[in-house]
């Protein structure tokens, strides 16, 4: 949601950069009036937004939830031209959503069972794979809820999210 406040900011949690330097942007916003912006690394193949640990961010092994952020992907870029999420189980398995779509803010959505969550990644490459060099994306309107409905992490925008340090 569009939570540009204090108390949301209070309620957020970090994200760890990964292969790329994440600042808030007021350059493009799907609510509110910032979003994340990443810039790849000059080597980078897979720039993320990472959250740890599915415990570390107050997930509950064995329950479900719905992880939804909205993606823009400018076509400016030379390289990175696809955005995902992606929720990776310490079993190795995976549930992700990704788009190709560009110029346009697009919601990815992706339902998980929590069995041992070692990391969720908002990120970015090359369709085919490849360096993205120093190509960027945007991020906004962060959200982990139960499927019963309970938020497991405050729906957030760009201005919640508490950057890396």
């Amino acid at each position: 949601g569009d939570n540009e406040s204090a108390e949301a900011a209070a309620n957020s949690v970090a994200f760890t950069d990964a292969d790329a330097t994440s600042a808030l942007s007021s350059e493009y916003a799907h609510s509110g009036t910032k979003s994340v912006k990443v810039t790849a690394d000059s080597s980078s193949t897979f720039p993320a937004l990472v959250l740890g640990d599915g415990s570390d961010i107050g997930l509950t092994s064995g329950k479900t939830y719905i992880a939804k952020a909205w993606v823009y992907i400018p076509s400016s870029n030379s390289n990175l031209n696809y955005g995902g999420l992606k929720v990776t189980q310490s079993g190795g398995g995976t549930y992700s959503s990704a788009t190709a779509t560009l110029n346009k803010w697009v919601e990815l959505v992706v339902p998980f069972l929590d069995d041992d969550i070692t990391k969720i990644e908002y990120f970015g490459q090359k369709a085919g794979g490849g360096a993205v060099n120093n190509d960027v994306m945007y991020w906004d309107d962060f959200s982990i809820v139960e499927l019963n409905g309970n938020p497991a992490i405050p729906a957030a925008d760009a201005t919640t999210i508490r950057q890396p340090v």
